[in-house]
């Protein structure tokens, strides 16, 4: 069985982080960075890296596990990356990689057979004097000559990236490009569930990412690209000094221009890098897209657009019950106590139901998928969520083999007008909500919730 993975791809400035941390705290998953300038130590505000109260609330991986002055590739990304995927599963949770790199991804999820025999040391030597001597522009033009689809796919100033493309057609006779779609001769152990952030109105586009950059100055940026450029990180053939958000700075530094022309310069090399990551995300064909505005162009709000990724994301199945009878995904006390829910009823009553942890939003997007529709043959799904605004009491339960229509806002009503000792709200045949007060002690909520909707599974 494919391990599961979740990616949030899209455009710079699209909305990706704030995406993928909000789908990690609801399903209970841990980043993995794929951006290939969040790896490097002390390249912190321009990369757009995750606050640290943000890396305290949800574990993230792969970032500033690198020097600004190493190399780091597409197979080191992807050693990294599969040990962090193995790491986060063991523990239940579920991988969410997010970043604008995507040819990181690809390096792990696409296993390729073009192999070390490919690598010519002297080769690579007599390309970097030849750039050194004509220029970065001059190089790419001679892949450009070779493979026109590798050199449309790669930056004139990545000149690493130019010349290993080159490398490999003149050692293999094969175009980097066609190697890219032709040569997957290995099954990768991933099945990779892509979200993409789009948006109808380019233009809407372009003023998030004018007005980040502009948030990033405020922040310090200028600074922090002062401390890199003065420690030498900035020039060179470092792979770091061709981060954007960097090395705009560096005329500046040398007094060729002037700091308004190097904000100038950030905003309008981000939007053409953003013209590059949509061309690229084409080949996603299997890709659903969360659109971050709608057809008129009014930006949508975070909540709706998370709500929509995660009914994706059940839709697919990325966030499902354990294989075999009685299951949970979820973490935290309310895992624990789903569980534990689950495994009464089955000894109370041998029937064997789905558990899911949720909070109101993720309510709203399982209806949205669907997953609350019942299937004969299917086990009855038992959502748990101890959130005030979908339940009046410390604990609430719904199960239900049907949509739940405005369920919780009745649920809600009927407990908050009743302080029981517990409230059995009867939706319909195949529904039920229990709800328990702080002093019912939780095996006997449990016991309690276990009996009756061991019956009511029974009887429908």
């Amino acid at each position: 069985m494919k391990k599961q993975i979740a990616a949030v791809l899209g455009a710079t400035a699209s909305g990706k982080s704030a995406l993928a941390l909000a789908l990690a705290k609801i399903c209970g998953g841990e980043i993995v960075s794929c951006d290939s300038m969040q790896i490097y130590r002390g390249m912190d505000i321009g990369t757009a890296k995750p606050t640290p109260e943000e890396l305290r609330t949800v574990p993230h991986h792969l970032i500033d596990v690198a020097d600004v002055r190493d190399d780091f590739s597409a197979g080191d990304f992807a050693a990294l990356a599969a040990a962090a995927v193995d790491g986060i599963i063991s523990r239940g949770a579920l991988p969410i990689f997010c970043g604008g790199t995507f040819l990181y991804l690809d390096a792990l999820t696409e296993v390729s057979s073009l192999s070390d025999s490919s690598k010519d040391e002297a080769l690579r030597t007599e390309l970097s004097g030849y750039a050194a001597e004509h220029g970065a522009a001059a190089l790419h033009e001679m892949l450009r000559e070779i493979d026109p689809g590798s050199a449309e796919a790669i930056h004139e100033n990545n000149v690493k990236r130019v010349i290993r493309a080159i490398e490999i057609f003149r050692t293999t006779g094969i175009r980097k490009s066609e190697w890219d779609e032709r040569s997957k001769v290995v099954e990768a152990p991933y099945e990779v569930h892509r979200l993409i952030i789009s948006y109808h109105s380019r233009e809407l586009l372009y003023r998030r990412i004018d007005r980040r950059v502009d948030i990033m100055m405020d922040e310090g940026l200028e600074a922090e690209a002062r401390r890199l450029f003065d420690d030498g990180a900035l020039e060179g053939d470092l792979i770091s000094s061709q981060a954007i958000g960097y090395k705009e700075f560096v005329p500046y530094f040398k007094g060729e221009s002037t700091l308004d022309d190097a904000v100038e310069k950030i905003k309008q090399s981000s939007r053409n890098y953003a013209k590059r990551q949509l061309t690229w995300l084409k080949r996603y064909r299997d890709a659903a897209v969360i659109w971050g505005d709608d057809p008129a162009g009014v930006e949508r709000t975070k909540d709706e657009i998370t709500e929509d990724a995660l009914a994706e994301l059940i839709r697919r199945g990325t966030i499902k019950k354990e294989n075999g009878g009685s299951g949970w995904n979820g973490n935290g006390q309310g895992g624990r106590i789903g569980k534990m829910l689950a495994e009464r009823v089955s000894e109370i009553g041998g029937v064997q139901i789905t558990v899911v942890g949720t909070n109101s939003m993720a309510t709203s997007a399982m209806m949205k998928s669907g997953i609350l529709r019942g299937a004969t043959g299917e086990n009855p799904v038992v959502v748990l969520s101890a959130e005030a605004d979908v339940i009046a009491g410390p604990v609430g339960i719904i199960m239900a083999n049907s949509m739940l229509g405005e369920i919780t806002e009745k649920m809600a009503a009927a407990v908050a007008s009743s302080r029981a000792e517990k409230v059995l709200i009867p939706i319909s045949k195949c529904s039920v909500a229990v709800a328990g007060v702080k002093e019912m002690s939780l095996a006997a909520l449990i016991d309690d919730a276990a009996e009756k909707i061991s019956n009511i599974v029974k009887e429908a």
